[in-house]
């Protein structure tokens, strides 16, 4: 399904998502990490458009995009271990 943010252009919707990460803490934090780097992944947002909701250079968002990696890391890891103990409580 086509990433299409309503009532807003895709930047608007990127600096709007960064201040929610800015503001979120533990794993809301990751959370919006990963959905960020999955925007990117899934091609619904360019690497330039990210650079500029960021407003970094390309440096500058290398070490933001190892910094948000971590954070989804630890997003998926905490989803992954939340099905397995969903699975286990049906046994």
């Amino acid at each position: 399904m086509a990433f299409n943010p309503v009532h807003q252009t895709k930047l608007q919707y990127l600096k709007r998502l960064r201040e929610r990460y800015r503001a979120a803490v533990k794993m809301e934090s990751c959370r919006l990490a990963n959905r960020m780097l999955r925007h990117l992944a899934d091609g619904d947002v360019s690497l330039v458009q990210m650079q500029n909701a960021w407003n970094m250079t390309e440096q500058e968002w290398t070490a933001k995009a190892a910094a948000l990696q971590a954070r989804a890391d630890k997003w998926i890891a905490y989803r992954a271990a939340e099905r397995a103990a969903d699975n286990e409580a049906g046994d």
